[in-house]
């Protein structure tokens, strides 16, 4: 299980962040870093990353910049960097936010988690919208990006490279969140049912009622004529009203789908068992509701 927390950079971790870089080196990345300097010099480079932070003491020409580690129960994992104001340069490529994961912690999830926990930071400085840019190549820092909501804008080719650079925006409004989009769309079928319902508490017009979402109609009206077609993926789901009074009888449609013996208006609705229906007093074409019963929504009206 992760027990993932975002620190800001100590001597704590000093051991397990040495390794970490180790690792790096080992897989031929950070060669640049010295790793003499690294284990001997660390509380010299924290003072001075703490110095990058302010716009008064940052280096000249040079932006400011806030570095964060990923911790799992004592061991370092990653870190993100990430940059409240953005020029030109890293408009282009290189965006608000970087970050790593050491070599032997990859795929294992830690990533998005990273990047989850930075975007809480970036709001935290009041920023609305982060870009994050990666190398088309990387697959991995690709799906990291899109599983926190990254959307893709283009692809640049920086100067004397030959890997392209994909530029994501990952939106950070208050009425957005990291959740994927897939995730918070609510299902089509929902959407069509809150609809159906709608309409059909606007209009004084006859109304079908199912007990399921199995079950969809289609009303037509033409010359005072009423016809309900019912159609169903489970047709041995729907039961039949039973006993349909004598003034249903006499208004049965020969060419009802349903095929149900008898079927007039009162057997074009269906209930489930203990459900029970019966019409208003003086009024054939109206069926009331028995207490209890609950009125699921038409899927489909036409």
């Amino acid at each position: 299980m992760l027990m993932c927390i975002l620190v800001t950079p100590s001597l704590q971790y000093r051991q397990t962040h040495l390794e970490a870089f180790r690792e790096f080196q080992a897989h031929g990345e950070n060669l640049n870093t010295d790793l003499t300097l690294l284990a001997d010099r660390l509380e010299e480079l924290l003072a001075w990353i703490h110095t990058q932070q302010d716009p008064a003491t940052v280096e000249p020409g040079q932006l400011p910049f806030f570095d964060h580690w990923l911790i799992d129960q004592e061991e370092w994992i990653g870190k993100l960097t990430l940059r409240p104001q953005i020029n030109e340069q890293f408009l282009f490529s290189g965006g608000h936010i970087g970050y790593e994961i050491r070599p032997s912690r990859r795929r294992q999830g830690y990533g998005t988690i990273l990047l989850r926990l930075g975007l809480k930071k970036a709001r935290e400085h009041g920023l609305d919208r982060v870009l994050l840019t990666c190398d088309e190549t990387n697959i991995g820092s690709k799906k990291i990006i899109e599983a926190n909501s990254g959307r893709y804008e283009n692809a640049v080719q920086p100067e004397g490279t030959f890997v392209k650079k994909l530029r994501y925006w990952i939106d950070l409004s208050p009425c957005s969140s990291s959740t994927p989009s897939s995730a918070r769309a609510l299902p089509s079928q929902l959407l069509l049912a809150f609809l159906a319902v709608f309409l059909s508490r606007r209009t004084h017009a006859s109304s079908c009622w199912t007990t399921s979402d199995r079950l969809f109609a289609t009303w037509k009206r033409s010359n005072k004529h009423e016809e309900f077609l019912f159609a169903s993926v489970f047709p041995e789901k729907m039961i039949p009203l039973a006993n349909p009074s004598s003034s249903d009888q006499g208004r049965r449609h020969s060419h009802d789908p349903c095929k149900h013996r008898g079927a007039g208006l009162g057997q074009r609705f269906f209930h489930e068992p203990g459900i029970h229906t019966h019409q208003v007093e003086g009024s054939p074409d109206k069926l009331m509701l028995q207490p209890g019963f609950r009125e699921p929504p038409i899927t489909g009206m036409a």
